[in-house]
């Protein structure tokens, strides 16, 4: 993470459909770089759970679910974000969520565009890897997410395309593939961007 050298930190936002396998390599990722690691679902139910409010599985839209409850989560991410940030070091953050519509990552954008090397990785696979990774999703208890197919295709509906997201900025990756591969796909984005933008700032660019 080399970029942390020109700014006052780096922060990562995995985002995608649920069943895209975003949570997972995001997690894993984050691991390997000694990053922070915020995650929409863990934060949804911690919010919950300070509310009083029932966190069990719940339709596409409802109880903590809601657009309302939904922005209350993503203000959260910003906020931990935000104070990761504000220490004496550069830190490393990773913010893993849908992140379904243009206004929430705008969001992000205005916040910290120009203080931290900020970078989208778009995770997605093909609809019968996503079938599968959900019905095993359902089996599992120890599971945080509460994604199901129906959640899937009304997120499929309402996902807007991130067109705001500069073509340097972003990265789309196919999940359908080992860990090992996708790591080694997203690290060589960072550092081809790195190096890029270092090619730039000596030619005066």
């Amino acid at each position: 993470m080399e970029s942390r050298q020109h700014h006052r930190g780096v922060l990562v936002i995995f985002f995608g459909l649920t069943g895209s396998g975003k949570s997972y390599l995001a997690k894993e990722w984050a691991r390997r770089s000694g990053c922070l690691y915020f995650n929409t679902d863990v934060v949804r139910k911690e919010l919950a759970a300070k509310d009083g409010r029932d966190q069990g599985p719940q339709g596409f839209g409802q109880g903590i679910y809601s657009g309302q409850y939904s922005l209350k989560t993503y203000d959260a991410l910003r906020r931990y974000a935000e104070a990761s940030f504000s220490g004496a070091e550069p830190a490393c953050v990773v913010l893993d969520g849908s992140y379904q519509q243009r206004q929430q990552r705008v969001l992000l954008m205005e916040q910290f565009s120009g203080r931290v090397a900020m970078y989208f990785v778009l995770c997605f696979c093909n609809e019968e890897v996503t079938r599968t990774r959900l019905r095993r999703r359902m089996q599992d208890s120890t599971a945080v997410s509460d994604g199901t197919l129906e959640i899937f295709c009304k997120q499929r509906e309402n996902f807007e395309a991130p067109d705001e997201i500069s073509p340097h900025q972003l990265l789309e990756l196919d999940t359908n593939g080992s860990l090992e591969n996708l790591v080694e796909k997203l690290d060589r984005f960072l550092k081809q961007v790195k190096k890029s933008n270092t090619t730039m700032s000596r030619t005066g660019y």
